[in-house]
């Protein structure tokens, strides 16, 4: 882990709130429009305006790397909010080392890593930030019913 990569890191946390506000400007004269919050309706606001902007059918201002940061940052900070738990950890291991990641959102699940998720949905341009929140905010109960039907 380079010091670089852990001063990235603690300004990536200092920001969060910038980078919300940033994105709230961004998308202040589009469909999408609106607060930045949590709920499912903001959730799927702003998963629409990200979609839009990588689909070509959005324009913004700002940077690729601005963009990927703030979705990095709202993806991982709506899995914490929601599931109620969870604390920000700079992941030191592995092929996605010195990135941020949600630890701790639920018991015995493995770490959210924003950055991947943000990845995927650049690929295959699907949404898919509200059944992951849904799913962090349910999992014991969905996790009890799966076994149930058993």
């Amino acid at each position: 882990m380079t010091e670089e990569m852990r001063e990235d890191f603690d300004l990536f946390l200092t920001e969060m709130d910038f980078l919300f506000e940033d994105l709230e400007a961004a998308m202040a004269n589009t469909p999408h429009g609106g607060a930045v919050a949590f709920d499912d309706d903001s959730l799927t606001r702003i998963e629409g305006f990200y979609l839009s902007v990588l689909a070509g059918k959005q324009r913004t201002s700002m940077s690729v790397q601005r963009l990927d940061r703030i979705i990095t940052a709202f993806y991982g900070e709506a899995m914490r909010v929601r599931a109620g738990q969870g604390t920000w950890v700079l992941v030191e291991e592995g092929d996605n080392r010195g990135t941020p990641a949600v630890a701790g959102w639920a018991n015995d699940a493995i770490d959210f890593n924003p950055v991947v998720s943000r990845e995927l949905q650049k690929e295959d341009h699907e949404p898919f930030i509200v059944q992951s929140v849904n799913y962090a905010v349910n999992r014991d109960q969905i996790h009890a019913n799966f076994f149930d039907d058993l």
